[in-house]
C-alpha cells in the first residue's frame, strides 16, 4: 500500500542542516502499523517500532 505512493508525492522537501532525515516511507509505515494497533501515544508508537522494527521495514 505505502509502496504504491509515488515518492515525490511525499519527499519534495528536503533540509540541508541538521542530522539526515528518516525515509518518509518508512515513517508513514510505522504510523499506520501503530493505527492498527490502537497505540496513538508517540512513546508507545516509539516502543512497539523498537519491538517490531524487523517486520515495518521489510514489508
Amino acid at each position: 500500500m505505502v509502496e504504491s505512493i509515488p515518492a515525490n508525492d511525499l519527499e519534495n522537501e528536503y533540509s540541508w542542516i541538521g542530522r539526515p532525515e528518516y525515509p518518509a516511507k518508512l515513517l508513514l509505515k510505522m504510523l499506520l502499523f501503530s493505527y492498527s494497533r490502537k497505540d496513538f501515544a508517540g512513546r508507545k508508537i516509539a516502543e512497539m517500532t523498537e519491538e517490531n522494527a524487523r517486520g515495518i521495514l521489510y514489508k
